[in-house]
């Protein structure tokens, strides 16, 4: 084991030993003018959903790197795209979800709670849970059972409304 580290440690301090090993196990990849730091494995984007994507996107660049992406070179922070989720794209991406999930729960429960109705109540929870499918699905990427599981209970939530007769006034 030992020698296995310090051969990796050797093979690290002098590129020429594994580029070729590299090229072997990944052909795909380009490394013909690779130098310095830039020479990297590629990553996983690391925005994990197209809401994220689309934050990095509408808020101004120096908000959407890290400080160590800042102070590591600027010719990097200008021509790529952030590696790594900043704060500020953090705080605003829960936001949005925070208010959008409160929102898919509460106007559901306002429309049914004023004249409640049982099939305006279940139109309502159709639709809404079909809303709430789809914003999981196409702002959030999420995998197919996670989101199966996520509507599956929000619906459930909302039929134990539909079940007790809202609070309504009429």
């Amino acid at each position: 084991m030992r020698t296995h580290l310090i051969e990796s440690k050797k093979d690290w301090n002098n590129p020429k030993s594994y580029i070729p090993r590299f090229q072997k196990s990944f052909p795909e990849i380009e490394i013909s003018n690779l130098s310095g730091h830039f020479r990297e494995l590629p990553h996983k984007d690391p925005t994990s959903s197209r809401l994220r994507s689309a934050v990095i996107n509408l808020l101004p660049k120096s908000l959407t790197y890290t400080k160590a992406e800042k102070d590591r070179d600027n010719l990097f922070y200008s021509y790529h795209p952030p590696r790594q989720i900043s704060l500020p794209v953090r705080i605003v991406a829960s936001f949005i979800v925070a208010i959008s999930g409160g929102a898919l729960l509460i106007v559901p429960m306002v429309i049914m709670s004023f004249h409640s109705n049982r099939t305006k109540s279940l139109v309502t929870v159709s639709c809404s849970v079909v809303l709430f499918g789809f914003f999981l699905g196409a702002v959030i990427r999420s995998k197919s059972a996670e989101i199966f599981v996520a509507t599956a209970t929000y619906a459930a939530v909302l039929v134990v409304f539909v079940g007790t007769g809202g609070t309504g006034s009429g």
